[in-house]
């Protein structure tokens, strides 16, 4: 199923994060704690738990003097250990 985060949805996105990026724990921590907004994550759950999670954000630049926003989407790919089998 796929549907928004939740906050509480938090340490298992850091995980996520942690494992698929192999970046130290602290930085996907200070990004859940600091910059995450619900709104902005889809999470596609397996028996309830989040598996693989798309992340949108707003990037600036300034374009002709005025400033744009250009969405991005950052995903890590799912973990295969929360994959369905068969």
């Amino acid at each position: 199923m796929i549907g928004f985060a939740k906050w509480e949805d938090r340490p298992a996105l850091a995980e996520l994060w942690q494992v698929c990026f192999e970046e130290e724990r602290r930085y996907a921590n200070f990004f859940f704690n600091n910059a995450f907004r619900p709104g902005n994550c889809l999470v596609y759950r397996v028996a309830g738990r989040p598996a693989a999670m798309a992340l949108a954000s707003a990037l600036m630049f300034r374009l002709t003097r005025k400033a744009k926003g250009v969405p991005r989407m950052a995903s890590p790919p799912p973990i295969l250990r929360h994959a369905p089998k068969g």
